[in-house]
């Protein structure tokens, strides 16, 4: 195994820029960053979630809390190098303001296919006060297909219940999605014939909060 190289074009933004995505965060509660891992570390990562989609258990549930359907694995060597290592000093902390610790108990390779989805929700900020969506695998966009699983879909608030919707954000191959998802609600809609996203999904909360 080669060691992930550095993931952030965050790194390169101006300070304008950072500002852009600040405020993105603040009003709708995740930024998509196109582009944002470098062709080494998706590489890597892709071909590690790959490996992983063999052992992938099926993760379903009907509960009307949070109905659900997907596959899940661990993370590999590569994935908990990037993350451990050097997520939180070179992506986090320059949106947010401060640093986080990674969460490996909340934090798994994700494999959406056709069928599958997320109800909205909120995050349990206990594990995952924010989260980093790496995309590694994803079908083409379908700008026709607005209820598509390829869309992440944010609400507002109303009275600590889902309220109207506040933005739709695509999640192309090779992005990073930064989500405030324990104060947002969000939702990601059944996956359509022919459509797929493998994402590592990682989770952090607060490095001053104790273990």
């Amino acid at each position: 195994m080669t060691q992930a190289a550095p993931v952030p074009a965050i790194s390169r933004l101006d300070g304008a820029q950072l500002h852009r995505i600040r405020q993105s965060i603040d009003y709708f509660g995740f930024h998509c960053l196109p582009d944002a891992m470098s062709s080494e570390t998706l590489e890597e990562l892709a071909r590690e979630a790959r490996c992983r989609r063999a052992e992938a258990k099926r993760a379903v549930s009907e509960s009307a809390d949070l109905p659900y359907s997907s596959r899940v694995a661990p993370l590999g060597p590569s994935a908990i190098h990037v993350l451990g290592n050097m997520a939180s000093a070179a992506l986090l902390e320059p949106v947010f303001g401060r640093r986080f610790r990674y969460c490996p108990d909340a934090s798994c390779y994700t494999f959406f296919e056709a069928g599958d989805f997320l109800e909205t929700h909120r995050d349990d900020a206990s594990n995952c006060e924010v989260t980093l969506l790496f995309y590694l695998s994803a079908s083409p966009f379908r700008p026709d297909e607005q209820a598509s699983g390829l869309n992440l879909s944010i609400y507002a608030n109303d009275d600590d219940a889902p309220g109207a919707l506040l933005k739709t954000i695509a999640t192309p191959q090779g992005a990073i999605m930064f989500g405030h998802g324990s104060r947002f609600w969000h939702r990601r809609h059944r996956l359509q014939e022919g459509e797929h996203i493998w994402m590592l999904t990682a989770c952090f909360t607060s490095a001053d909060v104790p273990d």
